[in-house]
């Protein structure tokens, strides 16, 4: 656990995790891809509305 403390930043580590999570739960990569490229798109329009 420290190591990781020292080398990966709390964004990086929740984005491995995160991928793991998806992975494991039957995800593929481009199946991720795809969720990752709606949940920047949904992050955009909401940016924009404001």
């Amino acid at each position: 656990m420290e190591q990781i403390d020292n080398n990966l930043s709390t964004e990086k580590l929740g984005e491995g995790i995160g991928y793991l999570i998806m992975r494991l739960s039957g995800m593929s990569d481009h199946d991720i891809d795809l969720n990752e490229q709606k949940e920047r798109k949904a992050i955009e329009d909401a940016k924009s509305s404001k």
